[in-house]
């Protein structure tokens, strides 16, 4: 320093109130709380995400499978009766139809009793034999009276002859008669059977059908058992599973409930705010110069130096 500069007088740079800075000051344990709550914030935010890996949907039980076969089971199970019904039908419609023959010589050649014949054959035989008998009682009359082989022994053979032919006619005619009629009669009764047999055969055919609706029926009616049984288990079933899921959502979201937990209870916790206030700038001040300010000094001292020595 020059010795001309300790005479100049000094020059000092004060603050100014031009420039204000003003702020809110949180307390520490709430900006720890905050920065707490962020930091768990991020990391729930790069959380990969969970696929759930249990079972959502409830399978088919035994039971229900049980209902699926016997629906199988059952479809189809009409056709053999169906078939056997069928079957009937037709034997009694085409055994009706070919006993409709109308009555007919060829009907009444098949429908005479043989018996019969053969009771007219015995019968013309026994009288055959009665008027052989007479014929040659007549003739041993006709020797001893010494007419055998005249007119009138002849006379009288022919009137023999000629009343057996006549009651031969008649008994085979009568027998002829009888089986005639006993073979119409078996002929209508026959029908009357086989009409009664077709209408047996019908109503077995209708019989057949509905034993295989009706077992039909009742596969179904044990399938539909079934299938209410199963159904209420996988319901139940249904309804654990639901749960389980839910729970699961439940426990994904905890965390976050949580945080919002956190964030809503720090925001409605009551703390004083400190504000503050920094201001800036400089102004210039005139003072003393070096010598000045060494003079003081020393002034100052031997100010202090008299105090203590004063009596």
């Amino acid at each position: 320093m020059a010795i001309g500069d300790i005479f100049q007088p000094t020059t000092t740079t004060l603050p100014a109130a031009s420039n204000v800075l003003g702020g809110t000051q949180l307390p520490e344990w709430v900006s720890q709380a905050g920065q707490d709550i962020f930091a768990s914030s991020s990391a729930l935010a790069n959380t990969p995400y969970q696929m759930y890996d249990q079972n959502r949907m409830a399978d088919f039980n035994q039971d229900q499978q049980g209902a699926f076969e016997g629906v199988r089971g059952t479809a189809g199970t009409w056709s053999p009766y169906l078939a056997d019904a069928t079957t009937s039908a037709n034997n009694a419609f085409f055994g009706t139809a070919e006993g409709a023959t109308p009555w007919s010589q060829d009907a009444a050649d098949q429908y005479m009793n043989p018996y019969q014949q053969n009771v007219t054959d015995i019968v013309t035989r026994e009288m055959n034999r009665q008027f052989d008998q007479q014929r040659i009682a007549e003739a041993a009359s006709a020797v001893n009276a010494g007419a055998f082989g005249g007119n009138r022994h002849g006379l009288v053979e022919a009137e023999n002859e000629r009343n057996r032919n006549f009651a031969l006619g008649d008994v085979i005619a009568r027998g002829q008669y009888d089986a005639y009629n006993n073979a119409q009669s078996m002929f209508s009764a026959d029908k009357t059977r086989q009409l009664q047999s077709a209408n047996l055969q019908g109503d077995l055919a209708n019989q057949y059908a509905q034993l295989g609706s009706t077992r039909q029926a009742l596969g179904l009616q044990d399938a539909q058992a079934l299938q209410e049984i199963g159904q209420q288990q996988q319901d139940l079933e249904q309804q654990g599973l639901g749960l389980a899921y839910e729970d699961f959502q439940r426990q994904q979201q905890y965390p976050y409930e949580q945080l919002n937990w956190l964030t809503g209870a720090l925001s409605g916790v009551p703390y004083n705010q400190q504000t503050f206030k920094n201001t800036s700038g400089y102004t210039t001040g005139q003072g003393a110069s070096a010598l000045g300010q060494v003079g003081g000094a020393l002034a100052g001292l031997v100010g202090g130096y008299n105090l203590l020595n004063k009596p």
